[in-house]
């Protein structure tokens, strides 16, 4: 036993140290004191420091206690689930926030005296006390001499019932409000012009006293009538139905208002208040009334016929179908549920004309209308579904014969369909619908499976709507186990298809051939760019392909082609058939660098596989073929070999002599350069700049568009330069290009260097013009003037120093100084002028801000100043600047009879007179004696021993 062991050595060390005397010795401040190695000392420390922590019994005496921490600690784990489960909905759905619990010491599954045997499934409710563990207090410890009662401790806990719930812990006894769920079970309205009127949704014990007295708060877009009865429909449990029918018959409220459906199914779903003499409640007791049945079936019919034909009104549809749906629950009588059962399948023919609708335009339609399209197609699949949720004992009434296995069916592949897998869990619209569709398939499956075994010609018609041109023969089987949710059988072979399998999941919609959905293409091919370019959101039908090395193909022929899909070593491979003809598209990507951007991003390219042309279609003529469009083909002719270059508007082809001839320019391509004319075509674009060693690379990037601007500059050879065009823009440009390929050496032609030749042509006085300057122009100007340094004081705020930044991939020779000096005088004459043009205040701005990026213009003119110098006559060096204002210079060899200067003079003669040895004292302690006092301790010195004055 640990206490028995410590007591004894405790005791011995104790006996021990009473043997021996302290080691004393005398101190610093003559005092006695034990040693360090002081034996006796030695014992008695570590007698004290002999500790025993203290024992607490892990289970509580009290026998209902101890019966119920063994359970916690044990608890059956379908127990702990099911009363998870049932605190959850009585907590966070029936009450919401939790009350915390502010004094929780100990959670039972998490004490250390019994975790070892606690069985845990992650259960939210336990055990949990107020009181701590003595583990945890100061008492846990206990040094000796101390008694077995005291570090023998009794079990120290107090258990509830705790929730130990992730946001915090609380006693369950402390949730004292009173659970409810109707919150979740009442429906909201959406942000809109009804939004105002929520409190007509939640509840019937509002007025019509009320709801007239709200019309202030009544939406601008909506109109009173709209608002009073929409307040009204609500206002009296007993009468909501007999107001429901009234405004089926009226037009004051417009049933395909998605709110309006919202207020309806409130209200014909919601229980209400128990009714004393009768088996239905209060808020439905109207139909113990046959004649009210029956008016209200009429009245769902007439509106049925009135919005037949148009499927814009699925809202109402919707509301129509949840009506009878509840007519058909309530009522008990044979005539009133077989008229019931009979308006649910025509409002599903109804809305199988529709789909039959959507589907035939959906294949016409891209992107936001195809995706809206398809969003559509599952509503309205929805609705078609929606009729067969009811009670477990009325599916035999509506799922009777082959047609409506056969609705029910085809519904259901339409939703699965049109609803991809990233929007079930994503879009709240989608995954409401779906949730409907998965409860109403479970609740209808095994009276789906009986009706499959027994006549499966629903099935056989769904399918075959689904996969044209199949026909099946054989009766249908469902798998075993796991697998009894599919329902499996055989297409009839024809000259395609052969021996392929029809799988259909009785619980989802999926329809599978030879596991693949014929319905859509699988996500693997949809999410290509290749098919997003050519289909965009659309969904196609698509089945099993006869084309070699394809896997899919259209099941109706879209735009007059069979469309096939295959996969290419993970590319998408899509191919079209019209006849004879067999169409290859060719992704933009593959022809990247081949041809011009505009000609790939804008248009289409189709590769005949027979005659091997490339034709380029227009994007939104995707499908068409037309004479007019580019084709690139590859044969020989009588000709010699031609080229167009479309977006320069320039053709050229080889003559007679093997040379390049460009009619346009009536010039040839002299390989030599031995012609006395010449000539450069220059493409107008952005410059891109690269250093490669000395030279710097040039690479002109046109501008995404249809034609592309060139400039052609003639040699003039007397007077040495290049000629061009006579507009800014072309003078300009050839400036820029001068400054761009600058070189240390003279240019042979020109005999000047690159900047030099961009100075002389910013110097001239056409370019001094009265009219106003175009946006290229000023752009132009910009990068010009950005060919000077950027110089700004460093700091900021002070003027003392300077840093300058330079372009890295030009010469620090090629970024001239007078390049802002002359943008900004030919800017300047421009906006003299400015005023007769009627020049906007944007563009005067654009004017000033081409050269204003440049620094601090005191540094640039000095920059210049000193530069000039340097410069000769014709590269900027006769430049007039303005003189500068001189600035006082102040000489640090100034103000010698300062004060400053003064003491500067005092510290450098002492420590030019300083002793350079420490003089000897020979009688120190003489001297010393006769001092008075030391003023810093205000001591006498005759009072003090020699010991002391030392």
């Amino acid at each position: 036993m640990e206490w028995n062991q410590k007591s004894s050595k405790y005791h011995e060390l104790c006996a021990q140290a009473a043997q021996l005397e302290h080691d004393m010795e005398l101190n610093s401040r003559v005092c006695y004191s034990c040693v360090r190695s002081c034996r006796k000392c030695l014992y008695l420390g570590e007698a004290e420091g002999i500790t025993i922590e203290s024992y607490e019994w892990p289970l509580p005496n009290n026998e209902s206690s101890l019966s119920s921490v063994l359970f916690e600690l044990v608890c059956p784990h379908w127990f702990a689930a099911w009363r998870d489960l049932t605190w959850k909905i009585v907590q966070d759905f029936g009450r919401g926030e939790l009350r915390k619990a502010q004094d929780m010491e100990q959670n039972l599954l998490k004490y250390s005296g019994s975790h070892r045997f606690a069985v845990k499934w992650g259960q939210r409710l336990t055990l949990g006390s107020r009181t701590k563990s003595w583990r945890r207090t100061h008492y846990n410890y206990r040094t000796f001499p101390v008694e077995f009662q005291e570090i023998n401790r009794p079990y120290p806990f107090q258990f509830r019932l705790l929730d130990s719930d992730s946001s915090g812990n609380g006693w369950v006894t402390d949730q004292t409000e009173s659970p409810t769920v109707k919150p979740w079970c009442t429906l909201r309205l959406s942000q809109g012009r009804y939004s105002n009127l929520q409190y007509a949704v939640d509840s019937f014990r509002h007025t019509q006293n009320q709801v007239l007295e709200d019309q202030a708060h009544c939406h601008q877009s909506l109109s009173l009538h709209e608002f009073v009865a929409f307040g009204c429909l609500r206002a009296g449990e007993r009468v909501q139905w007999l107001n429901i029918v009234r405004e089926l018959a009226s037009t004051a409220l417009s049933l395909n208002e998605e709110s309006v459906g919202i207020l309806i199914r409130q209200a014909v779903w919601e229980l209400g208040t128990p009714s004393k003499s009768a088996d239905l409640r209060e808020a439905h007791r109207v139909f113990e009334d046959i004649s009210f049945s029956e008016c209200l079936l009429e009245t769902l019919e007439r509106r049925l016929d009135s919005i037949e034909a148009n499927w814009n009104e699925h809202h109402t549809l919707q509301t129509l179908i949840v009506l009878a749906l509840r007519t058909l629950s309530l009522s008990e009588v044979g005539v009133v549920v077989e008229r019931a059962a009979a308006f649910l399948r025509r409002s599903r023919q109804v809305t199988m004309q529709w789909i039959g609708s959507l589907i035939t335009t959906l294949d016409s339609q891209t992107g936001v209308e195809s995706h809206a399209q398809q969003q559509l197609l599952v509503w309205v699949g929805g609705i078609c579904q929606l009729t067969y949720a009811v009670e477990s004992h009325l599916v035999p009434e509506l799922l009777r014969s082959a047609e409506d296995l056969f609705h029910l069916i085809r519904a259901s592949i339409i939703v699965f369909e049109s609803m991809p897998p990233e929007m079930r869990g994503k879009h709240p619209t989608a995954t409401v619908a779906w949730a409907q569709t998965s409860r109403i398939l479970h609740r209808v499956e095994a009276r789906t499976r009986q009706m499959v075994l027994q006549d499966a010609s629903g099935l056989n018609h769904a399918i075959q709507e689904s996969v044209p041109n199949t026909a099946m023969t054989t009766p249908w089987n469902f798998g075993h186990g796991s697998l009894t949710r599919w329902a499996i059988n055989q297409l009839a072979p024809d000259e395609v298809r052969q021996n392929q399998q029809v799988r259909y999941d009785l619980l989802s919609g999926e329809l599978l051939v030879n596991n693949s959905p014929p319905g859509r293409l699988p996500e693997s091919y949809t999410q290509y760019p290749s098919f997003r370019r050519l289909f965009g959101l659309r969904t196609l039908t698509v089945l099993p392909s006869n084309l070699p090395g394809s896997r899919f193909m259209s099941a109706r022929p879209f735009e007059g082609y069979q469309v096939h899909f295959g996969m290419e070593e993970d590319r998408l491979v899509i191919t079209a058939r019209q006849g004879s003809q067999v169409l290859r598209f060719i992704s933009y990507d593959q022809l990247i660098g081949d041809f011009p951007k505009c000609l790939l991003f804008d248009y289409v390219q189709w590769l005949n596989l027979e005659d091997k042309t490339l034709e380029f279609r227009p994007v939104a003529h995707a499908w068409q073929s037309d004479i007019g469009n580019w084709r690139l083909s590859m044969s020989l002719t009588g000709a010699g070999p031609a080229v167009e270059l479309a977006r320069l508007r320039l053709r050229f082809f080889v003559n007679r002599e093997g040379l390049l001839e460009a009619p346009e320019l009536q010039a040839t391509v002299d390989r030599v350069n031995e012609k006395d004319r010449r000539s450069v075509l220059i493409p107008y674009g952005d410059a891109e700049l690269s250093k490669q060693k000395h030279h710097t690379v040039i690479r002109i990037e046109p501008p995404e568009a249809p034609r592309t601007r060139y400039f052609q500059y003639f040699l003039d050879r007397e007077m040495q330069w290049l000629r061009g065009s006579s507009d800014m823009l072309g003078i300009l440009y050839q400036a820029y290009m001068h400054a761009l390929t600058r070189f240390v050496l003279e240019d042979p032609v020109t005999h000047r260097s690159g900047t030099a030749e961009a100075l002389r042509i910013l110097r001239q006085a056409r370019l001094r013009s009265s009219l106003p300057l175009e946006r290229d122009c000023i752009k132009l100007l910009g990068r010009l003037a950005a060919m000077t340094p950027r110089r700004k004081y460093y700091p900021a705020h002070l003027q003392c120093m300077q840093t300058i930044e330079w372009n890295s991939d030009l010469g620090e020779l090629a970024q001239h100084d007078d390049f802002q000096v002359l943008v900004q005088e030919i800017v300047d004459h421009a906006q003299l002028f400015s005023m007769l043009h009627g020049v906007n205040g944007e563009d005067l701005e654009a004017y000033v801000r081409c050269y204003q990026n440049r620094g601090e213009p005191h540094l640039i003119a000095r920059a210049r100043l000193r530069h000039a110098q340097f410069y000769p006559a014709e590269f900027g060096g006769s430049t007039i600047c303005r003189t500068l204002k001189p600035s006082p210079y102040s000489a640090h060899d100034c103000g010698s009879g300062s004060r400053r200067s003064n003491r500067i003079y005092e510290v450098a003669s002492l420590v030019r007179d300083w002793p350079t040895s420490v003089p000897h004292c020979s009688n120190f302690y003489a001297t010393i004696s006769n001092w008075e006092c030391i003023r810093l301790a205000h001591l006498r010195v005759g009072s003090l021993n020699c010991n002391e004055l030392l």
